[in-house]
C-alpha cells in the first residue's frame, strides 16, 4: 500500500463509532460470528460507518489526509542536498474527496512516486 492509502485507512479507523475488540480472544469472537474469517477486523469494522462518513466528505465536509513526503532541494557546493522527509497535512475540497475515494474503489494504486520540481 502506498503513502496515501495509509492516510485513507487511518482516516477510515478514526471514524469508528465504537472500537473493535482489542482481544485476540474477543477478536476472533467477532470474526467467526460475523465473517467466518479471522482476518482484517478494522477493515470490515462498522461498514455503513464507514459509507456515510465517505459520502459526508465526498458532498459537504471533504476530507484531511496526512502522509509524507521526501523533498530535496538545491544547494551550494560542498553542502548536501539530500532529500528529507516532511509531513504534509492537507484539507480536501469535497470535490477531490471524491475522486480520491473513486479512484481507490477503481484499483488505482496511489504508492509514492519520484518526481523531480524545481524551484
Amino acid at each position: 500500500m502506498g503513502d496515501i492509502d495509509d492516510a485513507l485507512e487511518r482516516a477510515g479507523r478514526e471514524t469508528f463509532t465504537k472500537e473493535p475488540p482489542k482481544t485476540l480472544k474477543g477478536q476472533i469472537g467477532y470474526l467467526m460470528r460475523q465473517l467466518v474469517s479471522t482476518r482484517a477486523v478494522r477493515a470490515r469494522r462498522q461498514p455503513l460507518v464507514c459509507k456515510r462518513r465517505r459520502k459526508a466528505a465526498a458532498t459537504a465536509t471533504g476530507i484531511t489526509i496526512e502522509t509524507r513526503a521526501r523533498f530535496g532541494y538545491r544547494s551550494p557546493a560542498g553542502t548536501t542536498d539530500d532529500g528529507r522527509f516532511r509531513r504534509l497535512t492537507v484539507h480536501l475540497p469535497p470535490e477531490y474527496a471524491q475522486r480520491l475515494f473513486d479512484g481507490r474503489e477503481a484499483g488505482a494504486g496511489f504508492s509514492g512516486r519520484r518526481r523531480s520540481v524545481r524551484a
